[in-house]
């Protein structure tokens, strides 16, 4: 026999084992997807070096399992978050700003309906509206990700169990102030009728009982505050983390098991103004919620956690030219730069200094610095501290780099390597036994 017919043999032979291998994976019963909107590699890096410190980790940096996935759309290179919401909800590609159709408009079943139709229960999480293009990924069928659709199509099919997040202005009839709608619905009593426990309030939360296991949770009229905001301005939201936990505790009672998809939206946004340590601290809460799941596999060892990125957002740089960045001023910053705009809007100079002398530890403002900051926008606050701090940006959107994976638990190791984002979708599917469109 020749060479190169005993390497094609053997070749064979290994394809077949990596086949098997996969197919006879353990099926597991319970499935956390966590997606860091626009977490990038580089705001990882950023993040820890400003909230745990250069030479220690996240907690979900300790994966046992890290891969790269590639975040392109059908559309285009650098990618929404709907069309890479829809990657990862599906395992197909879309078009930017499309949700859970193919570029041929045909509709394409999620992860969420998939675990719901082999009888698990199911729930959404995130830190901003409910109805935004991540979560509405996962439930939603439509060319657009206007939310009103979205929250009307929620209310029609309530795929998920639980609802948690933001955006009571989309569920309120047009009568409300606060609604958004442009007809009367009262999409919270068609869920209460429908034998879901509707709150509104983190001491809510904690009370739930959610009898049928089904809650609408809307906590903010729109988004939650930034979590460094919230002290400062008295809010009252629950963490992540706590949405999390009681996810979990409700969702756990389906002997079949559950999918769960918890969202850290808010990093994205911090990340297209520039604003460097708010993002940090996204990422801070979306960590705390990670550890809580963590909590979890440790007595459901039959648990697959998965944690990516849809996209990666601002084209950070650790560095502007001089080998070096300065953390210190990220780390010292107190209040997010949208909220040091309207601290700054329509202030005198000596005022201007006195804000940022106590939020975020600079007394040596320039002219230059000052004119900036009297422009009261978030970016050009967040440009100057990033100036200082020798971070910088490419975009006020998205980048089109690849983004991390890590995975725990059952099967995580098939989440090693470099893919493509639509393969996190059908492996999850595999392992977990959903069938997905085909």
């Amino acid at each position: 026999m020749s060479s190169k017919m005993k390497f094609l043999i053997l070749t064979v032979i290994l394809l077949c084992f990596l086949s098997i291998s996969f197919a006879q994976a353990p099926k597991v019963k319970n499935v956390i997807f966590f997606i860091g909107d626009g977490m990038g590699l580089e705001s990882v890096d950023l993040s820890r070096i400003i909230i745990v410190g250069k030479d220690e980790y996240f907690t979900f940096e300790t994966a046992p399992y890290v891969g790269i996935a590639k975040t392109f759309s059908a559309n285009t290179l650098v990618t929404d978050s709907a069309a890479a919401g829809t990657a990862l909800a599906t395992g197909f590609k879309t078009n930017n700003s499309w949700l859970g159709v193919t570029p041929d408009e045909k509709k394409v079943k999620t992860l969420l309906e998939a675990a719901k139709e082999v009888g698990k229960s199911t729930g959404l999480i995130t830190t901003v509206t409910i109805t935004h293009a991540t979560p509405a990924a996962f439930a939603a069928h439509t060319t657009s990700r206007d939310e009103i659709p979205v929250a009307d199509q929620y209310a029609e099919y309530k795929t998920a169990d639980i609802y948690m997040g933001g955006g009571l202005a989309y569920f309120l009839p047009k009568s409300d102030p606060q609604s958004k709608r442009e007809d009367n619905r009262n999409l919270i009593e068609e869920f209460k009728k429908a034998g879901y426990e509707f709150i509104s309030t983190p001491e809510e939360l904690d009370k739930a009982k959610a009898p049928n296991g089904k809650l609408l949770g809307l906590f903010a009229v729109e988004h939650l505050p930034y979590y460094m905001d919230r002290e400062f301005l008295k809010v009252n939201v629950p963490d992540l983390a706590e949405m999390t936990e009681k996810a979990l505790d409700i969702l756990s009672k389906n002997p079949k098991g559950f999918f769960l998809m918890v969202e850290g939206g808010k990093i994205d946004w911090a990340n297209h103004v520039h604003d460097a340590a708010t993002a940090a601290w996204e990422v801070y809460e979306f960590n705390e919620a990670i550890r809580v799941a963590l909590d979890f596999i440790n007595e459901n060892p039959d648990t697959l956690i998965v944690i990516t990125a849809d996209h990666e957002t601002g084209g950070i740089g650790l560095s502007t030219g001089k080998y070096e960045i300065n953390p210190e001023v990220l780390i010292n910053q107190k209040l997010s730069c949208e909220t040091l705009a309207t601290l700054v809007k329509g202030k005198k100079d000596d005022e201007i200094k006195q804000i940022f002398e106590e939020y975020v530890e600079i007394t040596d403002l320039k002219p230059e610095e000052l004119q900036k900051i009297k422009k009261a926008t978030a970016i050009d606050i967040a440009d100057v501290i990033s100036a200082r701090a020798q971070v910088g940006w490419t975009t006020t959107s998205h980048s089109g780099v690849s983004v991390p994976v890590y995975a725990f638990g059952e099967s995580a190791e098939l989440f090693a390597g470099v893919y493509d984002n639509t393969d996190i979708a059908k492996k999850i599917a595999e392992l977990a036994g959903y069938t997905l469109s085909e």
